[in-house]
């Protein structure tokens, strides 16, 4: 794969701010929330044989799109702050919200590339649809699950994180 498409180290970033605050060890309960969760409702919707409609992709598409750029922006505000951070005289401080900004900006990548397959798994899930609906449930639907509610639980994340970086 080429190295300008290659997301790894996007992905392993965001895998390493699921860590507890103030430890550098995997956090069980973010590793439940952030992937446990989410393959549960995919699996849910495997044994329901749950599939997604037009209109719901539709939405899905949409929404990926949206929260692209808008994720783009904030990306554009974690930089911004970076240069506010330098200012900081309270060395602890400034290392503490340097963390959260590494954190901020892996976990924002990881959303914007969440977001592209997103997208992407709605093309193939309306092309599969179209060919074939039988498949289409075991193909698509759970990926798109998986996706969206990973996606919104790590949009829940990033909020938060801002917060914490503004406010503090």
């Amino acid at each position: 794969m080429s190295s300008k498409i290659n997301l790894k180290n996007i992905v392993f970033g965001h895998f390493k701010t699921l860590v507890d605050s103030g430890r550098s060890k995997i956090s069980f309960s973010d590793i439940f929330t952030f992937f446990i969760i989410p393959a549960t409702l995919s699996g849910v919707g495997v044994f329901f044989s749950f599939n997604l409609s037009k209109d719901f992709i539709s939405l899905l598409v949409n929404f990926g799109a949206i929260f692209t750029a808008l994720l783009l922006s904030v990306l554009v505000l974690v930089y911004d702050q970076e240069n506010k951070i330098d200012s900081i005289d309270n060395q602890a401080l400034k290392a503490v919200k340097k963390n959260l900004l590494k954190q901020l900006y892996f976990n924002i990548c990881y959303c914007i590339a969440a977001s592209v397959v997103l997208v992407v798994a709605c093309l193939f899930h309306s092309v599969i649809e179209s060919v074939s609906s039988g498949i289409n449930i075991f193909a698509t639907a759970p990926l798109i699950i998986f996706v969206v509610s990973n996606l919104v639980l790590t949009i829940l994340m990033i909020v938060k994180r801002m917060h914490v970086l503004l406010v503090s």
